[in-house]
């Protein structure tokens, strides 16, 4: 038998209004000090179970130039209301609201952010890579955690998913450059001492323990803790490639990722951004995420096109040591390479793509029928390089800049020269890098040339 316990019963507790208390409102009871303190607005929110909306710091870069700092108040699609305390062309200013029509506004960061957080990298097929948790993925959708929240996605968006070595807590896509082309089926990469083993399969389902794959009429689940990663069959794009972005998309920075999309939004009234992901086979998407999760919105995006990850229509290098040019390796090396640099020596953290470009190299690009300018900085690669280069650039055959770059070339205070061109029009982009002419015709001068190093093309950007 068990013995009842008798429980007594809450007496009802009198509130009498005092000054700090204040008066009785039915069940609630409505603190004067939070009238005076001006918080009332977010007591009544709390009561009413409404979150208000969080406060986000922004630093607004214009097209013009110039900066905007200040509160966020809402953004859409069309306009961003701003709580602005200054600008770049003032030192302090009285806080005012300002409206800001978003067509002239490139790029938007905001505090806080939240921290990279997560044991998975997950690339998506429009270039998108999202550092989260997985929680669970189905034949038709994947949940996601990314800065605490939950995030919802079509599956077939996913391309691929890296995770960390258990010795590490950085996942990390190294086994992408060397995925098997063409691939049969789906992919799962295997951990072994010595690099990666591939095996294909069909991906049938993941759990928060298990990777769940049919193979030869099998269903195998496998530990999440043996692998690296996996990999859908996709034809659309290379998976860890940077697809071309479309004239409309806006990419999101997030925590230790980025996310493209076609549109943002987020009203006074709301705490979290609502985002539009642009359509896959037809379907369009709408997604949440928390205030802190978007750190940066860059509405240039789709205006720009990054030519150092846009492929060439051809590339021509003749190295200066007649018959060792023929050799495999020593062309690769005189190739042009990709690199990034600090956009400045105070700012290490802030770096820019650019293209390194060797003497007697020729690069063709085919340019969209909406180009309109291109832009770059070229600045030598070597300040030890005792001769300079020379760059020339055409569109369709016309010459339109021909530049000396050497070791002085300094131009607004800053080392090397900014190009901005008019390319309205045009189909093809040619440049070529060569030694310049020696000044006489001595030994010295002649062998001077040889001598040069190589240039740097920083940031080579064609706007739409």
């Amino acid at each position: 038998m068990i013995a009842a316990t008798r429980v007594p019963r809450p007496t009802r507790q009198h509130h009498r209004p005092t000054a700090t208390t204040g008066r009785r409102t039915g069940r609630h009871i409505v603190c004067l000090d939070c009238c005076r303190l001006g918080l009332l607005p977010a007591l009544l929110l709390v009561l009413a179970g409404v979150a208000p909306a969080a406060e986000t710091s922004v630093v607004v870069t214009l097209s013009t130039g110039g900066s905007l700092t200040g509160q966020l108040v809402s953004l859409d699609s069309k306009q961003l209301q701003l709580d602005a305390a200054g600008n770049d062309q003032a030192e302090s200013a009285s806080p005012e609201r300002q409206a800001i029509d978003i067509g002239g506004v490139r790029r938007i960061v905001m505090k806080p952010q939240a921290a990279s957080e997560g044991q998975a990298v997950v690339g998506l097929s429009d270039g998108s890579r999202i550092a989260g948790d997985v929680t669970s993925i189905t034949a038709a959708e994947a949940r996601l955690v990314v800065a605490g929240a939950g995030l919802t996605l079509a599956t077939e968006r996913l391309h691929w998913i890296a995770w960390p070595d258990p010795q590490s807590l950085t996942p990390a896509a190294d086994w992408l450059a060397d995925l098997p082309t063409p691939a049969g089926g789906d992919l799962v990469v295997i951990r072994r001492d010595q690099g990666w083993q591939f095996i294909e399969c069909a991906i049938s389902e993941i759990t928060a323990e298990e990777v769940v794959v049919l193979l030869e009429g099998e269903t195998i689940p496998v530990k999440r803790t043996k692998l690296a990663g996996l990999c859908w069959l996709r034809s659309e794009t290379k998976p860890g490639a940077t697809p071309e972005p479309a004239v409309n998309d806006i990419l999101l920075g997030l925590p230790g990722g980025s996310l493209r999309c076609r549109r943002i939004s987020r009203p006074a009234s709301q705490a979290d951004w609502t985002i539009e992901l642009g359509t896959l086979a037809g379907k369009a998407a709408t997604v949440s995420l928390p205030a802190i999760a978007v750190h940066s919105i860059d509405y240039a995006f789709g205006r720009q096109i990054d030519l150092t990850s846009r492929p060439p229509l051809s590339t021509s290098v003749e190295p200066y040591f007649t018959d060792l040019a023929d050799d495999d390796t020593l062309r690769s090396y005189f190739h042009p390479r990709v690199v990034t640099q600090p956009v400045s020596d105070r700012d290490q953290a802030d770096s820019v793509p650019g293209l390194l470009v060797r003497p007697r190299t020729e690069i063709i690009w085919g340019l969209p029928p909406d180009s309109r300018r291109l832009q770059m900085r070229l600045l030598p690669a070597n300040t030890a390089a005792i001769s300079p280069a020379v760059i020339r650039i055409d569109v369709d055959g016309e010459e339109r800049l021909q530049a000396t770059i050497g070791r002085a070339t300094t131009t607004d205070g800053r080392p090397g020269l900014p190009v901005n061109l008019d390319i309205h029009g045009g189909r093809k982009l040619r440049l070529l890098v060569d030694f310049a002419k020696p000044a006489s015709a001595d030994a010295v001068s002649t062998a001077v040339p040889l001598l040069g190093g190589p240039v740097l093309i920083q940031a080579p950007t064609i706007e739409r």
